[in-house]
Protein backbone atom coordinates (compact mmCIF):
# COMPACT_ATOMS: atom_id res chain seq x y z
CA UNK A 1 0.00 0.00 0.00
CA UNK A 2 1.29 3.45 -0.92
CA UNK A 3 2.08 5.63 2.09
CA UNK A 4 0.47 9.09 1.90
CA UNK A 5 2.54 11.91 3.42
CA UNK A 6 0.96 13.45 6.52
CA UNK A 7 1.13 16.95 5.04
CA UNK A 8 -0.27 16.14 1.60
CA UNK A 9 -2.57 18.46 -0.36
CA UNK A 10 -5.32 15.88 0.08
CA UNK A 11 -5.06 16.11 3.87
CA UNK A 12 -5.05 19.91 3.73
CA UNK A 13 -8.14 19.91 1.52
CA UNK A 14 -9.96 17.44 3.79
CA UNK A 15 -9.04 19.46 6.89
CA UNK A 16 -10.35 22.70 5.36
CA UNK A 17 -13.58 21.01 4.23
CA UNK A 18 -14.07 19.45 7.66
CA UNK A 19 -13.57 22.79 9.41
CA UNK A 20 -16.03 24.51 7.06
CA UNK A 21 -18.61 21.78 7.59
CA UNK A 22 -18.15 22.01 11.36
CA UNK A 23 -18.49 25.81 11.29
CA UNK A 24 -21.71 25.54 9.25
CA UNK A 25 -23.11 22.95 11.65
CA UNK A 26 -22.17 25.06 14.67
CA UNK A 27 -23.92 28.05 13.11
CA UNK A 28 -27.05 25.96 12.42
CA UNK A 29 -27.40 24.80 16.03
CA UNK A 30 -27.14 28.36 17.32
CA UNK A 31 -30.03 29.48 15.08
CA UNK A 32 -33.61 28.36 14.66
CA UNK A 33 -32.90 27.05 11.13
CA UNK A 34 -32.60 23.39 12.13
CA UNK A 35 -34.66 23.53 15.33
CA UNK A 36 -37.80 21.66 14.25
CA UNK A 37 -35.94 18.80 12.53
CA UNK A 38 -33.46 18.55 15.35
CA UNK A 39 -36.21 18.50 17.99
CA UNK A 40 -38.00 15.69 16.16
CA UNK A 41 -34.81 13.58 15.92
CA UNK A 42 -33.99 14.16 19.59
CA UNK A 43 -37.53 13.37 20.67
CA UNK A 44 -37.60 10.17 18.60
CA UNK A 45 -34.31 9.01 20.13
CA UNK A 46 -35.16 9.94 23.71
CA UNK A 47 -38.55 8.23 23.59
CA UNK A 48 -37.38 4.85 22.29
CA UNK A 49 -38.58 1.90 24.38
CA UNK A 50 -36.61 1.54 27.63
CA UNK A 51 -35.41 -1.98 26.79
CA UNK A 52 -33.26 -0.43 24.02
CA UNK A 53 -31.37 1.80 26.47
CA UNK A 54 -28.41 -0.60 27.06
CA UNK A 55 -28.01 -1.12 23.30
CA UNK A 56 -28.20 2.62 22.59
CA UNK A 57 -25.66 3.33 25.33
CA UNK A 58 -23.18 1.01 23.61
CA UNK A 59 -23.91 2.47 20.17
CA UNK A 60 -23.69 6.11 21.25
CA UNK A 61 -20.53 5.63 23.28
CA UNK A 62 -18.69 3.90 20.42
CA UNK A 63 -16.86 7.06 19.36
CA UNK A 64 -15.66 8.06 22.80
CA UNK A 65 -12.34 7.48 24.53
CA UNK A 66 -12.84 3.71 24.29
CA UNK A 67 -12.55 3.76 20.50
CA UNK A 68 -9.38 5.82 20.80
CA UNK A 69 -7.86 3.44 23.34
CA UNK A 70 -8.72 0.32 21.34
CA UNK A 71 -7.32 1.88 18.15
CA UNK A 72 -4.16 2.94 19.98
CA UNK A 73 -3.62 -0.53 21.47
CA UNK A 74 -4.14 -2.19 18.07
CA UNK A 75 -1.67 0.22 16.43
CA UNK A 76 0.94 -0.43 19.14
CA UNK A 77 0.36 -4.20 18.89
CA UNK A 78 0.85 -4.02 15.09
CA UNK A 79 4.04 -2.00 15.69
CA UNK A 80 2.62 1.05 13.88
CA UNK A 81 4.21 3.66 16.12
CA UNK A 82 3.45 6.59 13.80
CA UNK A 83 -0.20 5.59 13.58
CA UNK A 84 -0.45 5.17 17.37
CA UNK A 85 0.99 8.66 17.83
CA UNK A 86 -1.41 10.11 15.24
CA UNK A 87 -4.37 8.46 17.01
CA UNK A 88 -3.42 9.93 20.38
CA UNK A 89 -2.52 13.38 19.03
CA UNK A 90 -5.61 13.57 16.80
CA UNK A 91 -7.89 12.50 19.63
CA UNK A 92 -6.33 14.98 22.05
CA UNK A 93 -6.63 17.81 19.52
CA UNK A 94 -10.23 16.83 18.76
CA UNK A 95 -11.04 16.82 22.47
CA UNK A 96 -9.55 20.28 23.03
CA UNK A 97 -11.29 21.72 19.96
CA UNK A 98 -14.56 20.16 21.09
CA UNK A 99 -14.25 21.80 24.51
CA UNK A 100 -13.54 25.17 22.89
CA UNK A 101 -16.52 24.79 20.56
CA UNK A 102 -18.77 23.87 23.50
CA UNK A 103 -17.74 27.07 25.28
CA UNK A 104 -18.43 29.16 22.17
CA UNK A 105 -21.74 27.57 21.10
CA UNK A 106 -23.15 26.96 24.63
CA UNK A 107 -25.74 24.44 23.39
CA UNK A 108 -27.60 22.59 26.17
CA UNK A 109 -27.86 18.81 26.11
CA UNK A 110 -30.83 17.46 24.12
CA UNK A 111 -32.71 16.11 27.13
CA UNK A 112 -32.63 19.62 28.63
CA UNK A 113 -34.11 21.14 25.47
CA UNK A 114 -37.16 18.89 25.30
CA UNK A 115 -40.20 18.57 27.51
CA UNK A 116 -41.36 15.14 28.65
CA UNK A 117 -38.09 13.26 28.11
CA UNK A 118 -35.66 11.83 30.60
CA UNK A 119 -31.96 11.16 30.32
CA UNK A 120 -31.63 7.38 30.35
CA UNK A 121 -27.94 7.29 29.61
CA UNK A 122 -24.89 8.17 31.59
CA UNK A 123 -24.96 11.30 33.71
CA UNK A 124 -23.17 13.92 31.69
CA UNK A 125 -22.89 17.58 32.47
CA UNK A 126 -21.71 20.51 30.41
CA UNK A 127 -22.85 21.56 26.97
CA UNK A 128 -24.17 19.19 24.33
CA UNK A 129 -22.66 20.48 21.08
CA UNK A 130 -20.44 19.24 19.64
CA UNK A 131 -21.11 15.73 20.75
CA UNK A 132 -18.26 13.67 22.12
CA UNK A 133 -19.45 10.57 20.29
Amino acid sequence: MKKVPIHSKKHTYLTICSLLLFAATAWLVTTEVAASTEDKVFYDLYTLPKFLTPIMNVVTQGGTIWATLVSFVVAVYKKKRDLALQIIMGSALGYVLSLLAKMIVERPRPFLLLDDVENRGFYIDGYGFPSGH
